[in-house]
């Protein structure tokens, strides 16, 4: 497959809804969708890249449905996926603490065979992963989910939800600037693993450093340069982390429970939402990220399955095809 300048594409992220409404016998709309994003695609203007999280969630289809979406749909991937969620968070912090440009090429990587093709062979592997991480996620997520139960019919105050809005995010840095201060004055990563009911889960926090240790081979400047930013700004300028903990505690202030396709979700916008033009995603989606303006802030369109939401797809998509430059 002839690799495209991606830098000069329009990114379109479809997540499993989109996909899954596509393929077979899709409604009129779906189908014009899917044609206008393949004209598009053809013609050199446009960019859908699966994820990892796509080929773990696609094995909870039955093989023949999830072996349908890929075919079908893997051609407008141009052979480029997104990368693993924290090679990206790690990607976004060297890039702003060495002052390096952010790019396309920052969030995406050519797909290589050994890794996603066939897809078929690799199926039941991709499932077991799955499931293995859904299992993490209820581990993670014990807390917070018995914290929902618990006050589910206890109504907050728009006041008191901002307020715990933000408490949570001041939480979440303050997780990061502490670990960081460990590794900073030990001049060394020592893990630390979280306990819960069910086992200890291994801090993801230790990592992401220990890829900027292993990978990137952060110095100890460096990690004192990014313990200082995140202390002052938080996780402003990293869109990934950003996203991330943002969407977590608007579920955590709406008393909602995190289940594992949830934390896919999750893991889908933080990772691609920023470098997307399009993101097309489920209702629930999509009103989590109205209500925390990321659209505004990251200059991203975001759509769902409305009759309203299709009919402006296709107008935009519609654009696209006839925009001549």
């Amino acid at each position: 497959m002839t690799k495209r300048n991606i830098e000069n594409l329009r990114i379109i992220y479809l997540d499993q809804f989109t996909l899954s409404n596509m393929v077979g016998e899709a409604s009129e709309k779906w189908s014009e969708i899917k044609r206008l994003l393949f004209e598009n695609y053809k013609s050199g203007k446009i960019l859908c890249p699966f994820s990892l999280e796509f080929y773990a969630e696609n094995t909870g289809l039955k093989k023949e449905k999830a072996k349908l979406i890929e075919s079908e749909f893997s051609t407008l991937t141009g052979g480029y996926c997104f990368k693993p969620e924290i090679a990206i968070y790690c990607q976004e912090i060297v890039s702003k603490i060495r002052g390096n440009r952010i790019t396309k090429k920052t969030y995406l990587a050519e797909k290589e065979n050994s890794i996603f093709e066939p897809y078929e062979n690799r199926f039941e592997e991709l499932k077991n992963l799955n499931n293995e991480f859904s299992e993490n996620v209820i581990k993670a997520s014990e807390e917070s989910n018995q914290m929902a139960v618990e006050f589910q019919h206890v109504k907050l105050e728009k006041q008191i939800k901002d307020e715990l809005f933000e408490s949570l995010i001041k939480e979440n840095i303050e997780d990061f600037v502490n670990r960081l201060n460990n590794l900073i004055k030990r001049n060394s990563l020592i893990p630390e693993d979280t306990e819960t009911s069910l086992g200890q889960m291994e801090s993801w926090i230790d990592s992401i450093l220990y890829l900027l240790i292993t990978k990137h081979r952060m110095r100890l400047k460096e990690f004192i340069k990014l313990r200082n930013f995140i202390k002052s700004q938080g996780f402003s300028r990293f869109p990934a982390l950003d996203i991330r903990f943002r969407i977590f505690s608007l579920i955590s202030v709406n008393k909602k429970k995190t289940m594992p396709n949830d934390a896919i979700d999750i893991k889908r916008i933080s990772t691609g939402f920023s470098i997307s033009d399009i993101f097309i995603t489920d209702k629930q989606r999509k009103s989590e990220i109205v209500e925390l303006k990321f659209s505004e802030k990251y200059k991203t369109k975001v759509y769902s399955g409305t009759k309203l939401d299709l009919d402006l797809i296709i107008e935009e998509l519609g654009k696209i095809k006839n925009y001549t430059q």
